[in-house]
């Protein structure tokens, strides 16, 4: 993304910073949800925005660790929606109740 390095580093901070403090949110009753808008030139990356990317891929990435899914499971929640932004919401929703039901039986 072209982008001031500064604004680009304070970008990717917050974004790290808000995926740590999604139990925060949870606890006060918000929604977690945050957006950002991006502006400028055609070319410039905005719409492909690999940093939101890789924050993604981090989180399924430890959402993964934590619950035993199989190739298979993970492709069919991906197979759920043509859509690649539905689909990676609904993976990322069906590892956090996962999660949540392992918690919960270990209780």
């Amino acid at each position: 993304m072209a982008m001031d390095p500064k604004m680009k580093s304070a970008l990717i901070e917050d974004l790290d910073r808000f995926t740590r403090r999604k139990e925060f949110y949870w606890r006060v009753g918000k929604a977690w949800k945050r957006g950002y808008l991006l502006y400028g030139p055609p070319g410039t990356g905005k719409s492909s925005s690999p940093c939101l990317y890789r924050l993604l891929s981090l989180e399924i990435k430890g959402l993964l660790e934590k619950v035993q899914a199989t190739p298979a499971e993970v492709a069919g929640e991906l197979m759920k929606s043509e859509d690649p932004d539905v689909a990676l919401r609904g993976l990322i929703k069906c590892l956090h109740n996962r999660v949540k039901a392992e918690m919960q039986q270990e209780s």
